[in-house]
């Protein structure tokens, strides 16, 4: 009997925490309230509002805990009753603590993913400088140059343009498995003029029976990792791009364009 004796106190004590616990979570909201009453955005009073629920919701629960406590000294039949009350709340608090404990160690989780994706990204290969190499009227070599310490598949992606339109577009997939890369690319001026001689091209290097004096031929340049193990792809933000110009004096005949001189710029 003596341990029964204890059941009802503990019960109202539970009530009052509980009903605390309401108050609190009802004067969280009322504060969060009054603190963005002078702010421009004001979502907070409306993403808070589960708060009210919960607290209404506790302080019922612990005027019910206190009511039954309070008969169940009176009344020794009710103390079964408040027992199963204590039982009730004790499981619902280890669900709690349970959820609340796996929701941190998502959390956790998720952050060190984040965390050593963010370390991969920082260490992928990224362009350090490119050369033009073997450079004539007819042709050149593209060296490009690059560093990083997380190896795989990366894809080059090389653009020929004037001011306004693309001309030429070259796509090649390399694998970088060192730390210092260096791949080199050979481009036909035949190549990368192809366009103008079916018409199509808006180019001003395409302008048949005239000539460019001084002009600029863009050449862009984008490293894109397409396949490298630990980060989730594709993603943006990641590829590295590195921009160089060649100066070109040339005469276009019948949608072929001839390069009279040509210079780095």
């Amino acid at each position: 009997m003596k341990t029964n004796r204890y059941i009802p106190v503990l019960t109202i004590i539970s009530g009052i925490l509980l009903a605390l616990s309401g108050l609190f979570l009802i004067g969280i909201y009322i504060y969060t309230g009054a603190q963005s009453l002078d702010q421009a955005d004001q979502s907070l009073l409306f993403w808070y509002i589960p708060l009210i629920f919960f607290g209404i919701l506790l302080n019922v629960s612990g005027a019910f805990f206190i009511a039954v406590g309070m008969k169940a000294r009176q009344n020794p039949a009710l103390q079964k009753l408040s027992k199963n009350l204590l039982f009730v709340l004790g499981g619902s608090l280890i669900l709690v603590l349970a959820f609340i404990w796996t929701g941190e160690h998502r959390a956790d989780q998720t952050r060190e993913e984040l965390k050593q994706q963010q370390q991969i990204r920082s260490d992928l290969h990224k362009i350090d400088d490119v050369q033009v190499k073997d450079l004539t009227v007819d042709g050149f070599t593209l060296n490009i140059k690059s560093t990083g310490t997380v190896h795989g598949d990366y894809k080059i992606e090389i653009i020929f343009s004037d001011i306004r339109d693309r001309l030429y577009q070259f796509n090649e997939t390399v694998s970088l498995i060192s730390d210092e890369s260096d791949n080199e690319f050979e481009f036909s001026i035949d190549d990368i003029f192809r366009a103008c001689t079916n018409g199509s091209n808006q180019s001003y290097f395409c302008v048949d029976n005239a000539g460019t004096t001084n002009s600029e031929l863009r050449i862009s340049i984008r490293l894109i990792p397409v396949d490298i193990e630990g980060l989730d792809l594709p993603i943006t933000g990641v590829e590295t791009s590195w921009t160089t110009s060649l100066i070109l004096d040339t005469f276009t005949r019948n949608g072929i364009v001839e390069v009279e001189k040509i210079n780095r710029e």
